[in-house]
């Protein structure tokens, strides 16, 4: 795997994520545009220096990783699911989590109650390498297990 960079929410967001996420050096993309409401991932630095980034992993031990950017997992790991990148994006303090590309749904009735919400994460170039990523596509994710 090569040199990878940080990714998460801007610094001073209300609801910005609490974790970090390892962003991959060529990410995929499966849809060019993010109706309705979204949130924004952007790249992490160090004032005017961008951070690197490392996964570990020990061996004889489970693991599941979930992947920002890709669809598809690395070589020798087996694919769960995939989908995209996902955020709650406002006041509540959340994590990025990666939403099956086709959710199911519990059906109930159409109410809109305002409870935990997801909305599509979109990249936003500047500290944010562009290319690779592409500015306002949806980050793709894949959950990956050896």
């Amino acid at each position: 795997m090569s040199s990878r960079s940080v990714g998460g929410s801007y610094y001073s967001h209300s609801g910005a994520d609490v974790d970090f996420l390892c962003m991959p050096p060529e990410p995929h993309y499966r849809k060019t545009t993010s109706h309705g409401q979204h949130a924004i991932l952007y790249g992490g630095e160090f004032d005017k220096t961008f951070i690197p980034c490392a996964v570990c992993r020990k061996n004889k031990v489970s693991t599941v990783l979930m992947i920002p950017g890709k669809d598809t997992c690395y070589r020798g790991w087996n694919r769960e699911y995939y989908g995209y990148l996902s955020h709650r994006g406002f006041a509540a303090r959340t994590s990025f989590v990666c939403v099956h590309v086709h959710p199911e749904f519990i059906r109930g009735g159409g109410h809109n109650y305002d409870g935990k919400l997801l909305h599509p994460v979109i990249g936003s170039c500047g500290s944010l390498p562009c290319p690779p990523y592409v500015n306002n596509y949806p980050i793709t994710c894949v959950v990956c297990s050896k």
